[in-house]
């Protein structure tokens, strides 16, 4: 036993507080893997270069830019509007400016927020807006660029950074699914009954305390020849033996569900309710660094615990069938003593000899 009390052990030092942590670590890898913390502030930091070119070119960002397409492609009298005072506008840092937030945060964000399975309704609008700017950015170019063509580039681009700071209650509320679901819930509910899982093992250490009393009073049941009244601990044996063995078959047949029915279990918080065997692939491999965070220590541990419950089950079929045998053979039962022969009685003594009759002579006769 000691072997799978050990493993017992081991897998829920591992696995308990992985299931402690689990809220706090969604939270984690949606905020600094995902970046959904950094969303606004880089998104204000796009915006604001945007801005900067529109005002170089002599334009108010927050009145000019909602109309800046129809203003500036209506004709040639509305170019020279859109031109204003400033023919150009040095826009090289600006490009700079918005690929560095791109490449901080925002274009994971975006990724995420287009996946086939994070992409949740509330984040479409996010991931479109995002599109466009990275749309928009791919056609600026290098250098000075007339105020003509600079002036609807950013101010798109300046739109759609807005859009998404407008935006973030939803995507906040989207966010919130997944750190809220019920998954999460149930798995941080659920953890103070794994702490006391490390009685698990202590059952069977019971159980085999009372066979051991048992087998050291000779190993006969009371109801055998040279029984003894210690046979009555089998009972207490048998009571915590099944509790241990119920206990572990639990560990167990959970283990081998999750194992074999992956393709059928459902991950509704995900869009369109992946199987959970579509889930894990795609989390782990798409996103390892998410899945190291938030999974990779939890399912170390199941999958220990799981071992350890196989380990544990085998020596429990070894114990029960090792004391049926005790029980049917037992060879420790004290000989019985050999039955004292009986006496034979003295034989009788040889019947006395009579001397013989003599004769009468011949001359007698």
């Amino acid at each position: 036993m000691l072997p799978g009390i050990l493993l017992t052990h081991l897998s829920l030092i591992k696995l308990i507080p992985e299931v402690e942590d689990l809220p706090g670590n969604v939270i984690k890898g949606f905020d600094e893997v995902f970046k959904f913390a950094y969303l606004e502030a880089d998104s204000l930091e796009v915006q604001a270069a945007a801005n900067n070119v529109v005002t170089a070119c002599g334009k108010t960002p927050a009145t000019f830019c909602p109309t800046a397409q129809q203003t500036c492609t209506s004709g040639q009298q509305a170019l020279v509007t859109c031109a204003g005072d400033a023919p150009s506008a040095t826009i090289q840092a600006t490009k700079n400016r918005i690929v560095a937030a791109f490449a901080k945060s925002l274009a994971v964000v975006e990724r995420v927020a287009s996946d086939q399975y994070f992409g949740q309704p509330g984040l479409e609008d996010t991931a479109k807006q995002l599109d466009d700017i990275t749309k928009e950015v791919e056609n600026i170019p290098d250098g000075d660029q007339p105020c003509v063509a600079a002036l609807p580039m950013f101010c798109e681009i300046s739109n759609s950074a807005n859009s998404i700071v407008d935006g973030m209650s939803m995507v906040t509320a989207e966010i919130d699914k997944f750190k809220d679901s019920d998954i999460v819930k149930q798995w941080d509910e659920n953890k103070t009954y794994l702490t006391l899982l490390h009685c698990m093992p202590y059952f069977m250490v019971i159980a085999m305390l009372f066979f051991t009393l048992f087998w050291y009073r000779g190993g006969v049941c009371c109801c055998c020849r040279g029984g003894t009244k210690a046979g009555c601990g089998l009972i207490l044996m048998a009571i915590f033996w099944l509790a241990s063995f119920i206990l572990y078959v639990v560990v167990l047949a959970t283990g081998i569900a999750l194992s074999v029915l992956q393709k059928d279990i459902e991950v509704p918080v995900l869009k369109g309710k992946p199987s959970l065997e579509q889930a894990i692939d795609h989390i782990e491999y798409q996103y390892p660094e998410f899945w190291k965070i938030v999974f990779e220590g939890l399912v170390d541990g199941l999958d220990q615990l799981y071992k350890a419950s196989w380990f544990f089950n085998v020596v429990a079929l070894i114990i029960v069938i090792y004391g049926f045998c005790e029980c049917c053979c037992c060879p420790y039962r004290k000989k019985a003593d050999p039955e004292p022969k009986q006496e034979e009685p003295p034989a009788p003594p040889p019947p006395k000899e009579e001397p013989p009759t003599e004769l009468p002579s011949h001359t007698e006769i």
